[in-house]
């Protein structure tokens, strides 16, 4: 997905193989026997092979682990998801703790102790001056 194109599927035009010409939602429910529900919602713009298609947002499906990339955001979105993921210092160390005995990072590990790869058995802590 490139974007958000200004027009809805009832506005937006194009023209036919034929020289005629209808809107994104009159041809998905004459060629495709599909009534889009939300005829009132922008298109998006997705660029297939250095061609911009546009396709109804409903009809659409973001799929598994789909990345967004910090240019594609607006400054509000990258505020948000900043806010949402900071984790206060107390809760961000019992994670770090919880998942390091999840995987077995411990002192008895033999594959780390063969490895040289020595643990602590607590966190260490550090001093640091805010300025």
């Amino acid at each position: 997905m490139e974007g958000i194109h200004q027009d809805c599927t009832a506005r937006a035009r194009f023209e036919l193989s034929d020289g005629k010409s209808c809107t994104v939602q009159q041809n998905y429910q004459e060629k495709y026997n599909i009534a889009l529900k939300s005829p009132g919602a922008n298109l998006l713009i997705c660029k297939e092979r250095g061609n911009k298609n546009f396709y109804p947002a409903e009809l659409m499906m973001i799929t598994k682990n789909q990345r967004v990339t910090t240019p594609q955001q607006t400054g509000q979105q990258s505020q948000k998801t900043t806010k949402e993921c900071a984790v206060l210092p107390d809760v961000r160390q019992r994670l770090i703790v919880t998942g390091k005995e999840a995987v077995n990072i411990t002192e008895e590990n033999e594959l780390l102790h063969a490895l040289g790869i020595k643990v602590y058995p607590e966190p260490l802590i550090l001093c640091s001056m805010v300025c």
